[in-house]
């Protein structure tokens, strides 16, 4: 029934469409999706992770960057260019003069078509000086307010859940509000509340599980380059400290491995963990010469080794990071503990040249435990932690380097850097090496690398991007990694290998293709049982991908991916395969839009499960694993009531087969199980 339903809700959409006027619509969209989707295929984050960066563009597309005032800050948003293709931007006025309309984009070597056509919404060549902090500003400033509910199938949620009983209902609401006075000042709030949480006025639940607000100022006074008083994400370096900003790591996209991004942002999101609150500042001390700090103060989730009341006589046994509190157990560990932060960092810049010397120090309100087991030997414990570090990043003409040196509080010691390079307009190749102690901790840290921190790893990272003829692009990298120390479920010192290649064809706003292969080498336990040592084992992960998109039509899109996964162990193996069918309807004149996806998959077990990247509501995206046997399917419908009132409606469901003939344990009696997602979001611009 569910897919005949999807099916005739396509053909009503696409029959509206056709029948209606429509103009040329570009690919940007999908462009950057492309992004994500590789992203994605590393990090397995999901929305909260590049919000900011989705928010920065559209308010570029609201209010254009001038193209020949760009400044090296301003393209660190544009998270899709590689540093090949900000230094040619930047340095192109200095050597053929300023732009005189964006079509000169084309003259730039390294920007191929789809990057120029991700930049041409952003971007304007016109000469218009900055909105101050007036009257005048403020009421011509957009406001625009968000409402968004979502609610789960009640099976989903008790998957979640070790105890069902639930505080609240199980639906989940979020509540957005941004205020942007020209490009000056800026403000807003998120109020969220999960499914299963409850709204009850009291010292802990207050009329939304979760609230974080902002208030913006950027370069108002000669002094001060920008103001971030509320919830703020920092990033210093190449994540070695920390880092919030945008770096691809080790995906199809090669060359971006720089970690990259402003100092400050304004926290967006709702994930209740990735943020600081209090004030950031970063001022202009001369020309080339800036000063940024810190200081946050918040209350933090934690389990602690004793409840009671005299905090002094507890530590904290884990800090958690879910952002849930649906029930008496999840509520019991909200704001448990206090976590304060005092940062600065000094920045030199000359020229295509910037030096930085970063530190950042920890205070918590109790002593975190030091863990039992012998993979949390080295991890961090105790009530302090102070980081320290040097990075650096220095371009010219075709060539990048940048790297990052840190110190933690107990002697321990991690680097990593890296060098781009472009041969010619038809290669592009970059080496990057990483070292990080047994003993260096850094909580918040997110450098490039094969585990989540940068502790206890080495490891040799090389790409290339070939351009053999036009139309034509061949990405490939290789890593190599080394862990001197156990890890988790990993019971001696291991080494793994990656190795990608990834051929693609693109003719421009006609159809994209390619293929990729991925392989993943690791050492594992060879065996669990009774928890005995018994050596380690080689797992072999391969996948194979084929992608294919085409645009039929200036409107409409169709997308087709079919994957196979195959997880290699000594004693036994696991396949999976994938099949989605893709239609995105997105004219430019109508006022609805659709995206809509039909996917069939099958795999051994858990270990062979697919992840694949999904359309969802404005600013957000998901990215779910199938495993078992089953089909998912969803919809998102996007209609303008008004040049003001836009709804988003989104609904998603897997089923699950139990199907005897793959697996014969099985009772063939037992039902398929279905869970269903139904989302709803309400965009009004005051």
């Amino acid at each position: 029934m569910y897919p005949r339903l999807l099916l005739a809700t396509c053909q009503m959409c696409l029959y509206i469409g056709i029948h209606s006027p429509a103009h040329s619509q570009t690919t940007i969209d999908g462009n950057i999706e492309n992004v994500f989707d590789a992203w994605f295929d590393n990090t397995g984050n999901e929305e909260e992770d590049f919000l900011g960066y989705l928010t920065a563009l559209d308010e570029y597309k609201n209010e254009p960057l001038d193209l020949n005032e760009l400044k090296e800050h301003d393209l660190d948003n544009f998270f899709f260019l590689t540093d090949l293709q900000k230094n040619d931007l930047l340095s192109h006025s200095s050597i053929v003069g300023y732009f005189l309309c964006l079509e000169e984009l084309q003259s730039i070597p390294s920007l191929d078509e789809n990057t120029i056509l991700m930049l041409r919404p952003f971007l304007k060549v016109e000469n218009l000086e900055k909105a101050l902090f007036t009257r005048s500003s403020m009421k011509e400033g957009n406001r625009i307010f968000y409402v968004k509910w979502k609610q789960k199938s009640k099976s989903n949620l008790e998957t979640e859940l070790a105890d069902t009983t639930m505080l609240g209902s199980a639906a989940h609401w979020v509540i957005r509000y941004k205020w942007e006075g020209s490009s000056v000042f800026k403000a807003g709030f998120v109020a969220e509340t999960d499914g299963g949480e409850s709204i009850v006025w009291d010292k802990k639940r207050k009329w939304a599980d979760y609230f974080s607000c902002y208030f913006q100022l950027k370069r108002k006074w000669k002094w001060i380059h920008e103001l971030i008083i509320g919830d703020f994400a920092p990033s210093f370096g190449q994540g070695l400290i920390v880092h919030n900003g945008f770096g691809a790591g080790k995906t199809s996209m090669v060359m971006l491995i720089r970690k990259q991004g402003a100092v400050f942002r304004p926290y967006t999101s709702v994930n209740e963990t990735g943020y600081f609150r209090g004030i950031a500042n970063v001022l202009n001390l001369s020309p080339s010469l800036k000063m940024a700090w810190l200081f946050s103060n918040k209350d933090i989730d934690a389990h602690l080794s004793s409840q009671n009341q005299d905090s002094t006589q507890s530590e904290i046994v884990s800090i958690l990071k879910s952002g849930y509190h649906r029930t008496l157990n999840e509520l019991g560990n909200k704001q448990n503990a206090n976590q304060k932060n005092i940062g600065i960092q000094l920045q030199w810049t000359h020229n295509r040249a910037t030096f930085s010397i970063n530190h950042l120090s920890y205070f918590y309100s109790m002593p975190i435990a030091k863990g039992n087991d012998a993979y949390e030997l080295y991890n961090f414990h105790g009530k302090n932690n102070h980081l320290t570090s040097i990075d650096w990043k220095w371009s010219f003409k075709n060539f990048s380097t940048f790297g990052e040196l840190a110190r933690s509080h107990n002697n321990g010691w991690a680097v990593t850097s890296g060098v781009l390079l472009s041969l010619d307009k038809t290669i592009d190749l970059c080496l990057h090496y990483r070292n990080y102690g047994l003993n260096y901790v850094a909580l918040d840290g997110s450098a490039l690398g094969e585990s989540s921190k940068p502790q206890a790893e080495k490891g040799i990272y090389l790409g290339t991007e070939w351009r053999p003829a036009h139309k034509w692009k061949i990405a490939a990298y290789l890593d190599f990694s080394q862990f001197p120390w156990v890890r988790y479920q990993i019971d001696a010192p291991s080494n793994g290998k990656e190795l990608l290649v990834r051929i693609e064809h693109t003719i421009k706003r006609k159809f994209n293709v390619y293929l990729q292969y991925f392989l993943e080498t690791k050492e594992i336990n060879e065996n669990y049982i009774l928890e005995k040592i018994e050596g380690l084992s080689i797992r072999q992960r391969h996948k194979i991908r084929l992608h294919y998109a085409w645009q039929v039509h200036p409107f409409l899109e169709l997308r087709t991916r079919a994957e196979i996964n195959m997880v290699i162990l000594p004693s036994s193996s696991e396949k999976g395969h994938l099949l989605y069918q893709d239609i995105i309807y997105h004219p430019t004149s109508s006022t609805l839009s659709l995206t809509a996806r039909m996917a069939i998959f099958q795999t051994d077990g858990y270990n062979s499960r697919i992840y694949a990247y999904e359309n969802d509501l404005l600013y957000e995206s998901a990215l779910p694993f199938m495993a078992g046997i089953g089909r998912r399917g969803y919809f998102n419908l996007r209609y303008k009531f008004h040049k003001s009132i836009t709804a988003e409606f989104r609904f998603g469901q897997t089923s699950y087969q139990n199907n005897h003939r793959f697996y014969p344990e099985i009772n063939q009696s037992a039902n398929s199980q279905k869970e269903i997602e139904v989302k709803f979001q309400l965009k009004i611009q005051l």
